[in-house]
């Protein structure tokens, strides 16, 4: 078809030469009809009960049947994915980790959630190889913090944790120092504490940021 002279409607169509309108294909015994590349919106319910009334056959095969096998192939996708999904679960490592075989208080599985979504982020799903994080400065700042926390994730709060349990390992009590000894405890809770609600924080307020 001309692009010199391209249809918005189907009368303009319509008024093309034949030739035009139709060409011949290897796989189809009749002339099959050539779409129109530019009609307006409210033209193609007409030109499609044109083709339905005018080449019923190819209009089946060409409209209604393609549609029928793409929602079939659309469903039979969806169909293999939740197999493949449930028997090998792409978040089964996040899955492992954020929910193990032991009982958890609630509040340390928020905790664990959140910092080990920066951990899928970043070794699973190889942020900093698939995306480039040096455009702007926004994209410099996100990186910075997403290395923040992937470090207290991976090591910083379990170094943090490890403290703790030493300081309990040596500790005696005595009774002259009474609960100052439990000082140094109670602050690196609290630090603790601290940190998980910074880097819980950011992780639900830039969630919508965290895919590659």
């Amino acid at each position: 078809m001309s692009t010199s002279k391209l249809p918005h409607t189907v009368k303009q169509y319509l008024e093309l030469p034949l030739n035009e309108r139709e060409k011949r294909v290897w796989f189809w015994p009749f002339k099959w009809y050539q779409e129109p590349y530019a009609l307006e919106l409210d033209q193609w319910d007409k030109f499609n009960k044109y083709t339905k009334k005018n080449y019923p056959v190819q209009h089946f095969l060409r409209e209604e049947a393609s549609m029928w096998l793409y929602i079939l192939d659309h469903r039979l996708r969806d169909v293999k994915y939740t197999i493949k999904n449930y028997i090998i679960n792409p978040r089964k490592e996040l899955r492992a980790k954020t929910f193990p075989p032991r009982y958890q208080d609630l509040d340390a599985i928020i905790v664990a959630f959140c910092l080990e979504c920066i951990v899928e982020y970043v070794d699973r799903e190889k942020c900093f190889e698939n995306i480039v994080w040096d455009s702007d400065e926004e994209h410099i700042q996100r990186a910075r913090m997403i290395k923040e926390v992937y470090a207290y994730a991976k090591t910083g709060r379990k170094a943090l944790l490890q403290e703790i349990e030493d300081t309990w390992t040596k500790f005696e009590y005595s009774k002259a120092k009474g609960i100052t000894q439990y000082d140094a405890i109670n602050i690196k809770e609290q630090e603790i504490a601290d940190l998980d609600t910074k880097y819980c924080t950011w992780v639900v307020s830039n969630r919508d940021g965290l895919w590659t």
